[in-house]
């Protein structure tokens, strides 16, 4: 069966103003809406707070998730750090590395029994290839990993939804 994907491009500047709008959502199952991001510094340190309002399930398309996405300059290359509802109340939070359609690496580093509906994604970088994830859900579970991939360097970030309805606001901060 071949699935159908729906793109929604939206602009979206990342930026450090608490003042700044934030993102709204609404992507069914089985579609996803790309946020398309900006420029980021050679380090530094994106924060994304996301609240959902609805989860979206079908079976026979993909979990429903969140992803901050860092990318190359030529967009080929990206790391991605996520949390998605994987079943009925389980979160899996994973950092994962692609060049192209491929996975270079895919680490789970949090698995969270919860019904919560907020939760804060956090990645910092260094100009050196160093990264440190972070996930939490709203009770204050955390996890977070470090990782050294110093092939990569990032320099534009997005979003993708997929699979709930809701917002979330993102800041960029140079470190």
């Amino acid at each position: 069966m071949m699935r159908s994907v729906s793109l929604i491009f939206l602009l979206l500047v990342l930026t450090a103003s608490p003042a700044s709008g934030g993102i709204i959502f609404d992507a069914p199952a089985g579609e996803f809406a790309a946020i398309e991001g900006g420029d980021i510094p050679d380090a530094g340190t994106i924060t994304c707070d996301i609240g959902v309002e609805t989860w979206y399930s079908n079976v026979d398309q993909w979990a429903p998730s969140f992803m901050l996405i860092l990318a190359d300059a030529s967009g080929d290359k990206t790391v991605r750090l996520s949390v998605a509802k994987d079943d009925g109340k389980t979160f899996t939070y994973r950092w994962s590395a692609f060049e192209g359609h491929e996975y270079e690496y895919d680490l789970a580093f949090l698995s969270l029994k919860s019904g919560h509906t907020s939760f804060k994604l956090s990645v910092s970088w260094t100009a050196s290839g160093d990264f440190n994830v972070h996930g939490e859900d709203q009770s204050g579970q955390v996890g977070q990993t470090r990782f050294s991939d110093t092939r990569f360097e990032p320099s534009k970030a997005k979003v993708h939804v997929s699979g709930m309805k809701g917002s979330a606001q993102c800041s960029t901060h140079d470190t």
